[in-house]
């Protein structure tokens, strides 16, 4: 059975049966949550896949791996640590990002939580993938779109951020340097966001300052990513690497 079997309504019942199996602090292996939950395999793994690109849960090691919860702290004032601005803006992403550039299939996940597995080297793994998916009438094939997020805050920021974005055009076709800004920062942050904006537009990184992980109304686009061409190998690899497996799930189906 696959997960979208499942009528929605059962998708949701099976996330908080398996949210409340996770204990709130420390972590469980997937085993014992699939003894626990029981029914089907492939709908566990699915499901726990999409929680984690979510940003409910994180993926963990052990015997058969393991998964935590991701607690975000209630009425906090601007993320206090880079990643706490994943979750939220990952939202953001699917919701208004998406909708502004009028994707039409697309999926996107937090890449940046993969424990200590090996996915490349240095500057490899992006905080979050977007890709994209379209069949064109009058255009031979099928085509995916890579586009890979840097998450930065303002604090202590320099132009190695840039640098980080652009390693990740190996394998993706637009590549963005996201900083957060709040907007008691604005004034002060104005410079170094201007020499930022010309060094990432000399590499064809794109660059958006925001105040606001959850409001797209506060994210500022200074420079706009070019489009890269890279190796299709290269693409290859990197969703191999770096994406879950309910990810590359979907990837396929898209491409029967």
């Amino acid at each position: 059975m696959e997960l979208r079997d499942l009528k929605p309504e059962e998708v949701t019942e099976y996330k908080r049966r398996l949210l409340a199996a996770i204990p709130p602090t420390g972590s469980i292996g997937n085993i014992s949550l699939l003894r626990e939950l029981g029914g089907d395999d492939d709908i566990y793994w699915a499901v726990r896949d999409e929680l984690i690109r979510d940003g409910a849960l994180e993926a963990g090691r052990g015997r058969g791996g393991s998964v935590r919860r991701i607690t975000v702290k209630a009425a906090a004032p601007p993320a206090d640590r880079e990643a706490d601005l994943y979750g939220p803006i990952l939202a953001t992403l699917k919701k208004d990002w998406a909708q502004d550039y009028r994707y039409g299939d697309f999926d996107a996940e937090i890449t940046a939580r993969q424990g200590r597995r090996e996915t490349g080297g240095r500057w490899s793994r992006p905080d979050i993938t977007l890709i994209t998916f379209d069949a064109f009438r009058y255009v031979p094939g099928k085509h995916l779109d890579v586009i890979t997020f840097e998450v930065k805050r303002h604090e202590g920021i320099d132009v190695t951020a840039v640098y980080e974005s652009l390693a990740h055009r190996r394998a993706a076709h637009y590549s963005y340097l996201l900083i957060h800004v709040p907007a008691r920062e604005a004034e002060a942050s104005a410079a170094t966001i201007e020499e930022l904006s010309h060094e990432a537009e000399e590499h064809g990184v794109g660059l958006v300052a925001f105040g606001a992980p959850d409001d797209y109304r506060t994210w500022e686009f200074h420079e706009e990513a070019d489009r890269n061409d890279p190796d299709p190998a290269d693409i290859n690899e990197f969703i191999d690497d770096q994406l879950t497996d309910g990810f590359k799930d979907r990837i396929t189906r898209w491409l029967r």
